[in-house]
């Protein structure tokens, strides 16, 4: 009843107040109108933005204990002082350490950024001989790579001269295209040690990895 009651005085004052109701009209169809022409039209608005960075270091150490123990302990130890941050985790394998760092609702990620880049200046430091330079990505989706290629060669080495010139250099000349990441896959044989028996025989994980490098 109440619902009818109120349908009804508003078919009542929408009669006797056409002026009115055409200007409320007009005046709603013109804010619609600037607005569509004048908002910018974004995948990703500001404020929505993920509150999270991941850093990821590569060496090829062989055993996933000895990269915590070298590169992942010395990530988590430097990126704790970060200001704004909320929780951390450590993951490593074979080949790398990854760290992601989630923050606070409201932390300013240019300024986190820029002290997660800082603080893995000094845990480069501590990182043994072989490691190669952290990579940090601010995870949202801007990050997310668009396109993703695959380039195949029947020569053992690829001739890197050759992709760069002709595949590097013309995607990054493209108008907005930010970065593009290349990397070669190189054939190798994975060693897995059993740290337990080697300790046992006397043997250093250390020591063996670098003489099965070479």
């Amino acid at each position: 009843m109440e619902s009818n009651e109120l349908a009804t005085k508003i078919t009542r004052f929408s009669l006797k107040r056409k002026v009115t109701i055409f200007v409320i009209f007009l005046t709603i169809l013109a804010v619609g109108f600037i607005a569509t022409n004048r908002l910018p039209l974004e995948m990703e608005p500001k404020g929505s933005e993920g509150h999270g960075i991941y850093v990821r270091t590569s060496w090829r150490s062989g055993v996933p204990q000895e990269s915590l123990e070298k590169i992942g302990i010395p990530m988590e130890e430097e990126l704790s002082t970060v200001r704004g941050l909320d929780s951390m985790s450590t993951r490593c394998s074979t080949s790398s350490a990854s760290v992601d760092l989630n923050f606070k609702q409201g932390t300013d990620m240019d300024v986190a950024y820029r002290e997660v880049r800082d603080r893995m200046e000094r845990a480069r430091m501590r990182f043994p001989e072989g490691t190669e330079k952290p990579r940090i990505y601010k995870r949202d989706s801007w990050s997310d790579p668009i396109v993703r290629m695959t380039i195949g060669s029947d020569q053992h080495v690829p001739d890197y001269d050759l992709i760069n010139k002709h595949v590097i250099i013309p995607l990054m000349r493209i108008d907005g295209v930010a970065d593009v990441e290349f990397h070669i896959e190189q054939k190798e044989i994975m060693i897995e040690v059993d740290k337990d028996r080697a300790e046992a025989h006397g043997l250093n994980i250390q020591i063996l990895s670098n003489r099965l490098r070479g």
